[in-house]
Protein backbone atom coordinates (compact mmCIF):
# COMPACT_ATOMS: atom_id res chain seq x y z
CA UNK A 1 0.00 0.00 0.00
CA UNK A 2 2.96 2.66 1.06
CA UNK A 3 4.78 1.33 -2.09
CA UNK A 4 2.22 2.28 -4.07
CA UNK A 5 1.57 5.62 -3.20
CA UNK A 6 5.86 6.45 -3.17
CA UNK A 7 5.58 4.87 -6.70
CA UNK A 8 2.42 7.47 -7.73
CA UNK A 9 4.30 10.36 -5.98
CA UNK A 10 7.19 9.41 -8.04
CA UNK A 11 5.64 8.85 -11.21
CA UNK A 12 3.88 12.66 -10.86
CA UNK A 13 7.56 14.06 -9.65
CA UNK A 14 9.06 13.10 -13.09
CA UNK A 15 6.07 14.14 -14.73
CA UNK A 16 6.65 17.65 -12.82
CA UNK A 17 10.12 18.09 -13.58
CA UNK A 18 9.74 17.02 -17.09
CA UNK A 19 7.48 20.22 -17.38
CA UNK A 20 9.11 22.09 -15.17
CA UNK A 21 12.66 22.13 -17.42
CA UNK A 22 11.05 22.90 -20.40
CA UNK A 23 8.36 24.93 -20.05
CA UNK A 24 9.52 26.53 -16.80
CA UNK A 25 13.13 26.77 -18.30
CA UNK A 26 14.83 25.76 -15.33
CA UNK A 27 18.01 24.69 -16.67
CA UNK A 28 19.87 24.80 -14.07
CA UNK A 29 18.04 20.97 -13.43
CA UNK A 30 19.99 19.71 -16.37
CA UNK A 31 23.08 17.91 -15.10
CA UNK A 32 26.26 19.75 -15.53
CA UNK A 33 24.34 23.02 -16.84
CA UNK A 34 24.95 24.48 -13.48
CA UNK A 35 28.34 24.03 -12.76
CA UNK A 36 29.53 25.79 -16.61
CA UNK A 37 31.13 28.14 -16.40
CA UNK A 38 29.79 31.40 -17.85
CA UNK A 39 32.19 31.16 -21.21
CA UNK A 40 30.84 27.61 -21.42
CA UNK A 41 27.40 28.69 -21.01
CA UNK A 42 27.77 31.44 -23.83
CA UNK A 43 29.07 29.22 -26.73
CA UNK A 44 25.51 26.73 -26.25
CA UNK A 45 23.11 28.09 -28.51
CA UNK A 46 19.42 28.29 -27.15
CA UNK A 47 18.32 25.89 -29.98
CA UNK A 48 20.50 23.17 -28.15
CA UNK A 49 19.78 24.42 -24.99
CA UNK A 50 15.81 24.23 -25.65
CA UNK A 51 16.91 20.67 -27.55
CA UNK A 52 18.42 18.90 -24.60
CA UNK A 53 15.48 20.23 -22.77
CA UNK A 54 13.01 18.84 -24.70
CA UNK A 55 14.56 15.77 -24.62
CA UNK A 56 14.32 15.70 -20.73
CA UNK A 57 10.90 16.72 -20.81
CA UNK A 58 9.45 13.88 -23.54
CA UNK A 59 11.70 11.26 -21.25
CA UNK A 60 10.45 12.35 -18.21
CA UNK A 61 7.24 12.38 -18.64
CA UNK A 62 7.16 9.41 -20.43
CA UNK A 63 8.40 7.67 -17.74
CA UNK A 64 6.23 9.10 -15.47
CA UNK A 65 3.20 8.43 -18.17
CA UNK A 66 4.34 5.10 -18.25
CA UNK A 67 5.18 4.16 -14.44
CA UNK A 68 1.62 5.67 -13.97
CA UNK A 69 -0.22 3.53 -16.54
CA UNK A 70 1.74 0.11 -15.22
CA UNK A 71 1.09 1.23 -12.02
CA UNK A 72 -2.58 0.97 -12.22
CA UNK A 73 -2.39 -2.10 -14.98
CA UNK A 74 -0.34 -4.08 -12.06
CA UNK A 75 -2.79 -3.49 -9.25
CA UNK A 76 -5.62 -4.18 -11.87
CA UNK A 77 -4.49 -7.67 -12.49
CA UNK A 78 -2.90 -8.51 -8.94
CA UNK A 79 0.23 -8.84 -10.61
CA UNK A 80 2.30 -6.51 -7.54
CA UNK A 81 5.66 -8.46 -7.61
CA UNK A 82 6.13 -8.16 -11.04
CA UNK A 83 6.35 -3.97 -10.70
CA UNK A 84 9.64 -3.93 -9.67
CA UNK A 85 10.82 -5.64 -12.79
CA UNK A 86 8.72 -3.26 -15.02
CA UNK A 87 10.36 -0.16 -13.18
CA UNK A 88 13.88 -1.40 -13.71
CA UNK A 89 13.36 -2.50 -17.25
CA UNK A 90 11.45 1.31 -17.91
CA UNK A 91 14.68 2.68 -16.50
CA UNK A 92 17.10 0.94 -18.57
CA UNK A 93 15.17 1.87 -21.76
CA UNK A 94 14.80 5.02 -20.00
CA UNK A 95 18.84 6.14 -19.73
CA UNK A 96 19.55 4.03 -23.48
CA UNK A 97 17.36 6.64 -24.54
CA UNK A 98 19.01 9.38 -23.09
CA UNK A 99 21.86 8.76 -23.93
CA UNK A 100 20.92 8.57 -27.73
CA UNK A 101 19.18 11.80 -27.27
CA UNK A 102 21.83 13.66 -26.05
CA UNK A 103 24.57 11.92 -28.15
CA UNK A 104 22.27 13.02 -31.27
CA UNK A 105 21.91 16.62 -29.79
CA UNK A 106 25.50 17.20 -29.67
CA UNK A 107 26.36 15.70 -32.66
CA UNK A 108 24.47 18.59 -34.49
CA UNK A 109 26.90 20.91 -32.94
Amino acid sequence: MYTDIIFLVISLLFVFFGIIVHYGKCYNLIAGYNTMSIAQKRKITKEQLTGVSRGMKNLFCGLGFLWLVGLFVFHYFKIYQYFVYFILITMTIWCILFIVIIFRINRKK
